[in-house]
């Protein structure tokens, strides 16, 4: 794949199946996309796997590389996350009730 000039803006997902990235030319506008497979046993090999697909000069990523998790946000939404606990520290309680009127103002998980 060609290579496009100037600075570059990377983003990529990490999916159950696959992992797909787009990289953005900042000066220009322009993008590319690739998909690869994600690989469950190791997730930075998926992403690797990803930047080699579309060829990128990672020296120009200088300001913008963000990656997000589709499995992390699957595991939330259909429950099938491991049973975890919170301890937290004495005298700090505000910080698990302030956590949670965030989330319910947001909306987020």
């Amino acid at each position: 794949m060609k290579r496009m000039r100037g600075s570059l803006r990377i983003a990529v997902d990490t999916g159950g199946t696959f992992t797909d990235i787009v990289e953005l030319a900042e000066e220009s506008g322009e993008f590319r996309m690739a998909k690869t497979p994600t690989i469950p046993s190791n997730n930075v090999t998926g992403v690797l796997n990803a930047v080699d697909k579309l060829n990128v000069d990672l020296t120009r990523v200088q300001s913008f590389f963000i990656h997000g998790s589709t499995i992390a946000i699957n595991t939330l939404i259909e429950k099938k996350a491991v049973r975890t606990a919170y301890i937290g520290t004495e005298g700090f309680r505000d910080v698990r009730r302030s956590r949670n009127r965030a989330v319910q103002q947001d909306g987020n998980f």
